[in-house]
């Protein structure tokens, strides 16, 4: 049935993000991310799209939000939903894994069986290879056979960040030899009083 076809793409919506750690600050922003995927199904031809925005950090964090386009064609029926999506996940050694996700559908046209059970699932557990970095990227998620999504990633916009220069504590020695000094200036102060 369709709905079967549009449950299994939104398993295959975008999932692309990393997560952060402490002490992480954002390092790039304004990355331009692209999706496209089929998810293969007996039944109808089902086609994902999406563009979203994305924030890298010194971490390897990837958290972004995207706009996601799923069509459904069965021959009988047909339907477009239109989602937005939020992920997060962990980016390491060139691979993604999601650790959360999430889908808020935003429009349905076309069937109305379709539009009125459609379930937005998103899986958490998606991993992908690929790189990401200020210049950009790209990532595949999924495998062959259970439906790719492709996502291109443009270069992003280094945030200037300042960092005060770490404090140097002076050493016990200049304590001392500025404690004598000034016990020499007051000494010669009262030396010249005493003269006088």
């Amino acid at each position: 049935m369709a709905s079967k076809a549009l449950l299994a793409a939104s398993a295959a919506l975008p999932l692309l993000a990393a997560a952060g750690a402490a002490h992480a600050t954002v390092v790039a922003t304004g990355f331009a991310v692209t999706m496209s995927g089929t998810v293969p199904n007996t039944e109808a031809t089902v086609t994902t799209s999406g563009t979203g925005t994305g924030s890298l950090d010194n971490v390897g964090a990837f958290p972004y939000s995207l706009t996601t386009t799923v069509s459904v064609d069965s021959g009988l029926a047909t339907a477009t939903v239109t989602s937005s999506d939020e992920f997060n996940g962990t980016f390491s050694a060139g691979t993604l894994s999601v650790a959360s996700a999430s889908a808020d559908e935003l429009t349905c046209t076309g069937s109305a069986l379709i539009c009125t059970s459609l379930t937005l699932n998103v899986s958490a557990s998606a991993s992908a290879t690929g790189s990401i970095s200020v210049t950009g990227g790209s990532v595949v998620v999924g495998a062959s056979g259970a439906g790719l999504s492709t996502f291109t990633i443009g270069a992003g916009t280094p945030v200037a960040t300042s960092t005060p220069p770490p404090t140097v504590p002076l050493p016990p020695a200049v304590w001392l030899l500025g404690s004598g000094l000034l016990g020499l200036i007051g000494t010669a102060r009262r030396r010249m009083a005493n003269r006088s």
